[in-house]
């Protein structure tokens, strides 16, 4: 019975919380005040009304991603990022900018790109991780999950070899080469086989043959004599 009160208490106390920030925002008055002290007064109840009974008017949203890490400390990260991906009014390019941002190195990510980028998924993140000594493993990790698109882009805006060896390593050969042709015509001196080699050994004579066909005579510095 006790416990049936206590949810009663805070559903209350969630709708308070609702009502003031939509009677604010129908006034035309600021509510990052609001929800700045109630994060410090209320946190918990704050962020259960978010997940319970969400405002959808995007001054509301914009607020919650402007303060963000406040409202971290008081739920877990990705369940927070997915479930804004969910809601409509969230600018979903500004969430995955915020969530790179914050949790670089995050697991999740990977999912959460593929949720807001489609077939370019992977991009955004691997373009912030470009100068990281990991980059070689994001890469890899968004192959494995299915990254095609995303990872061609990055190898033709870049010349980076490191798109074209892991998708030949995950078995998705015309993407591979795709990746391969994007990098050398941006830097011809990329040297793409040599990575390519180190991913997948040394039997890549298919591969080379496909290049060359892919350039019509017209072989980037790094194929010259192979």
């Amino acid at each position: 019975m006790k416990t049936v009160k206590n949810q009663t208490s805070m559903r209350r106390e969630h709708s308070a919380i609702r009502q003031k920030i939509e009677s604010l925002l129908e006034s035309g008055i600021p509510i990052e005040g609001y929800i700045r002290q109630m994060l410090e007064k209320a946190p918990h109840n704050l962020v259960q009304m978010m997940y319970q009974q969400p405002i959808e008017n995007s001054e509301f949203w914009g607020v919650i991603l402007n303060m963000i890490t406040d409202f971290e400390r008081y739920t877990k990260p990705q369940k927070l990022y997915f479930y804004l991906e969910e809601q409509l009014l969230v600018p979903k390019r500004k969430l995955l900018q915020l969530a790179i941002q914050h949790h670089e190195e995050s697991k999740w990510l990977v999912a959460l790109s593929k949720r807001i980028e489609g077939v370019e998924f992977g991009k955004t993140h691997i373009f912030e991780k470009k100068k990281s000594k990991n980059l070689p493993q994001w890469i890899f990790s968004y192959a494995v999950e299915g990254a095609r698109q995303g990872l061609i882009s990055f190898a033709r805006e870049t010349g980076n070899p490191l798109p074209a060896a892991a998708l030949f390593r995950v078995d998705a050969y015309e993407e591979g080469i795709d990746a391969a042709v994007g990098a050398l015509k941006k830097n011809p001196k990329s040297p793409v086989i040599k990575y390519v080699v180190a991913a997948i050994g040394p039997d890549v004579e298919q591969i080379i043959e496909d290049l060359f066909e892919a350039f019509d005579g017209d072989v980037p510095l790094s194929l010259e004599g192979l």
